[in-house]
């Protein structure tokens, strides 16, 4: 098995001077970020949204080509590397409780028994590892798989023609990292005004449900101290997205649609008429999500206690609707906030931040760790053998 995690293409040096990427490959879109370690912080150069076509996320060949095009037209240099994330519809997970802290032999070894009780005569066909916790966040074990034919054949895909792929990060450990962020950024924001800048020690990062909206799907993953805790991945909420919703209720093109969302958004104020006359359009949207957040928190909250989820942290293509946060809020009675770049991270690309390049700067920030924000992530590795197993848990 090849183990991305021990090839360290970029040495410390490199490090200073050459621009990191993030591609975050979604099932209706691909967002990339760019960014850049200098004097230590991060300068976010750029970023790009590519627009998928439809069924294009399920076949390798031609996604990966797309990408490649896509990377070739914004002038991506080919001896470029990255860390990216598939698709949520094509990564699954698993947990098991662990009993009696086993030593970490042990682990992998339940970890491949317990993917070959799941899989069964599929296992050599995927390619998949696990991650666990400690006292502090969790005792589970948990387990992520993939197709193995499907990854190796889009890395190589997009590598023949553009940048080589550096690391494959399951998406739940991806959006993890993002409710580490959004609670230290507020802390470091809160002190501002007495003249303490310093990011917030990890220990204190309360635990938060990071909501990642894409499409008519959308993935929440607990997160505690930024490592996944919980999943709950492909929630089908809707029959459609809220923009096509929108663009078939008033008969106008998607591109209209967004822009009323984006601009507008959505709001039960009776002082903002087009965001509730679009809060009324996209009820049963609306709706649909309220429902499974409320299943969510409200098993976690039986299970773990009523502190157990802080706030929650909005992320992806669907967090980008203004005033959807406050709404939430307003419903859930929970914080709600846009995930936002990590302490330390300066967003100096041509197009303004938006929540939506959230998952591919986490990305970004698997490679390029800072004291403060530790890494813990898992990577999805690409076997040479198919049905071998890499022992590489977080």
């Amino acid at each position: 098995m090849m183990n991305l995690r021990s090839l360290n293409f970029l040495n410390d040096n490199h490090r200073q001077s050459a621009p990191t990427f993030g591609l975050d490959i979604g099932t209706h879109a691909v967002k990339l970020v760019a960014a850049q370690l200098s004097a230590g912080q991060c300068n976010v150069t750029n970023c790009g949204r590519l627009e998928l076509p439809p069924h294009a996320s399920k076949d390798a060949v031609r996604l990966g080509t797309l990408i490649a095009n896509w990377l070739d037209d914004m002038a991506i240099s080919a001896d470029a590397q990255f860390a990216c994330s598939l698709p949520s519809t094509l990564v699954d997970y698993a947990s098991v409780p662990l009993a009696n802290s086993p030593s970490e032999p042990e682990v992998s070894d339940l970890a491949y028994q317990m993917l070959g009780d799941l899989l069964g005569d599929k296992l050599p066909e995927m390619t998949h590892d696990y991650w666990h916790g400690d006292a502090s966040t969790s005792t589970d074990l948990h387990l992520v798989w993939t197709s193995a034919s499907f990854a190796k054949e889009l890395v190589q895909r997009i590598a023949q023609h553009g940048p080589k792929c550096r690391q494959l990060d399951a998406p739940a450990t991806a959006l993890a990292r993002l409710g580490q962020w959004t609670q230290e950024h507020t802390l470091s924001t809160k002190r501002r005004g007495r003249q303490q800048t310093s990011a917030a020690s990890p220990t204190h990062v309360e635990a938060c449900l990071v909501v990642d909206l894409s499409g008519d799907q959308a993935s929440f993953v607990w997160s505690r101290n930024g490592q996944a805790v919980y999943v709950r991945n492909r929630i089908r909420f809707s029959d459609q997205t809220a923009i096509d919703t929108l663009s078939a209720r008033l008969s106008i093109s998607p591109s209209a649609a967004e822009t009323l969302l984006s601009t507008w958004g959505v709001s039960d104020d009776q002082t903002q008429p087009l965001a509730c006359a679009n809060s009324r359009w996209l009820s049963d949207w609306l709706d649909g999500l309220e429902f499974e957040l409320r299943r969510t928190t409200g098993f976690l909250h039986n299970r773990h206690g009523t502190t157990a989820v802080g706030r929650l942290v909005l992320c992806g293509g669907g967090a980008c609707i203004s005033g959807l946060a406050p709404w939430l809020s307003a419903r859930l009675e929970l914080p709600v906030a846009l995930a936002e770049p990590a302490v330390g991270y300066r967003w100096r690309a041509a197009h303004p931040y938006r929540a939506c390049y959230a998952q591919a700067l986490s990305l970004v920030q698997l490679q390029l760790p800072q004291p403060s924000l530790p890494a813990r992530a898992i990577e999805v590795s690409l076997p040479t053998t198919a049905g071998q197993y890499a022992n590489t848990g977080a």
